[in-house]
């Protein structure tokens, strides 16, 4: 029988440094947070005397077990579960805001206009229903079912999604979370807010139709690529050297 061999004194030093450097590695790659692309294609449609031109969405998504960025266009909303902040980033103007999480319209809505606020959110407030598939599909890489949602509220308005969801990507169940508090920034989504952070799995494809006023138009996105890889803490802060606004629920971003 061959006995095993003592390591040396002189390599031990190095043997530890190499173990310390192959686990701070796993760790890394452990910890590394998930980069999506998402594509996106929105008809043109017309309703009343309001005319929208079709539109391409490329979002750029960054995300992790507890923190998610969202770009697209010159705006970024970036949503730390660590810090129950949300924060909402102009990049043309170099500001950005805060909101407190959970997304709470009995603050962020003046004293003096609460009542009315009330009673807009009692005639708008959107019904959502989930439907779950049996049907099953390959997209990419990915296994995906088939859930059915759907969207409506007292005016006529209705938005139909069926939705491809995968569990075979990372930080499913938060990315849904904080995909629901970005939902819950419109007063009137507040109970899809809560049911999209339950969805059980990541949303790689989904299509759309939107019938409001006489009239209905189709959008669909796609998850396009997806890269896993460690990135820069800050890239879940504001930028350095941006001002601080208030948060105005009331004014259209961008």
């Amino acid at each position: 029988m061959q006995r095993s061999r003592a390591v040396s004194p002189a390599f031990a030093p190095l043997l530890a440094l190499s173990l310390a450097a192959a686990l701070a590695l796993l760790a890394a790659r452990a910890e590394a947070d998930v980069l999506l692309t998402v594509k996106g294609h929105t008809e043109g449609f017309k309703v009343g005397d309001r005319t929208q031109e079709p539109r391409d969405a490329d979002v750029k998504i960054w995300l992790s077990a507890e923190k998610m960025r969202r770009d697209e266009g010159p705006l970024s909303a970036i949503v730390r579960l660590d810090r129950q902040k949300l924060y909402l980033v102009n990049h043309a103007d170099k500001t950005y805001s805060v909101v407190d999480l959970p997304v709470d319209w009995a603050k962020l809505v003046p004293s003096g206009d609460r009542e009315k606020f009330q009673q807009f959110l009692a005639d708008s407030q959107l019904k959502s229903t989930i439907t779950p598939s049996t049907e099953t599909k390959k997209i990419r890489d990915w296994n995906t079912h088939r859930v059915d949602v759907d969207l409506a509220n007292a005016h006529g308005l209705k938005v139909s999604t069926r939705m491809w969801l995968t569990k075979d990507l990372p930080f499913a169940a938060a990315y849904n979370k904080m995909s629901g508090v970005l939902a819950s920034l419109q007063a009137s989504s507040g109970e899809w807010a809560r049911k999209l952070g339950q969805l059980d799995g990541f949303p790689v494809y989904q299509e759309t139709t939107v019938s409001v006023g006489g009239t209905s138009f189709l959008s669909h996105e796609e998850v396009a690529a997806v890269e896993t890889k460690a990135v820069p803490d800050v890239t879940y802060d504001p930028p350095a050297g941006f001002n601080s606004v208030p948060y105005d629920p009331f004014r259209p971003p961008g």
